[in-house]
Formats: structure tokens, C-alpha cells, sequence
């Protein structure tokens, strides 16, 4: 259950009241007050994993990232990446 709240909540982008939702169909009784404390826990108990992730990464001298630009940030900068 705390699997599919974190990956319907932050891999298909849906807020707690819509899983609320979905599960009062399946007839599971799921209240978003349960679920943002499952998810708070869970942050919580994945905190030294981010933490150690951070430090090993910060030990590089180089470090590649994806920027992200959107098309608007293209379009801004005058550049294209299509």
C-alpha cells in the first residue's frame, strides 16, 4: 500500500484526495490524513539514504546533471533542443 501511494503520488503526479478516491471505489477506507503521514514517514525513514546519496555525489570533482529546460526556458534563451 505505501508503494502505491508514493509512486501514484510522486510518478503520476496524484494529490492525496484523488487516491482517497480511487481507493473508496476499490471499498478501502484510505483517508488522506493516513496516507501524508505514511508519506511523511517515509521521507523520514529515507532521510540518511538522501543524505549518504548527497555526500557520496558532493566527494566527485565532476557531476552531470540534466538541466531540465523547458520549452519556454528554450524559446528564452534562444536556443533549441528538439
Amino acid at each position: 500500500m505505501l508503494t502505491w501511494v508514493a509512486t501514484s503520488k510522486y510518478l503520476d503526479h496524484l494529490p492525496l484526495y484523488r487516491l482517497e478516491q480511487i481507493a473508496a471505489r476499490q471499498q478501502v477506507n484510505l483517508s488522506r490524513s493516513t496516507m501524508s503521514e505514511w508519506i511523511g514517514r517515509m521521507g523520514f525513514a529515507l532521510q540518511p539514504l538522501a543524505d549518504r546519496l548527497s555526500e557520496l555525489l558532493r566527494q566527485r570533482q565532476v557531476l552531470h546533471a540534466e538541466q531540465g529546460l523547458h520549452n519556454n526556458s528554450c524559446a528564452a534563451l534562444g536556443t533549441s533542443f528538439k
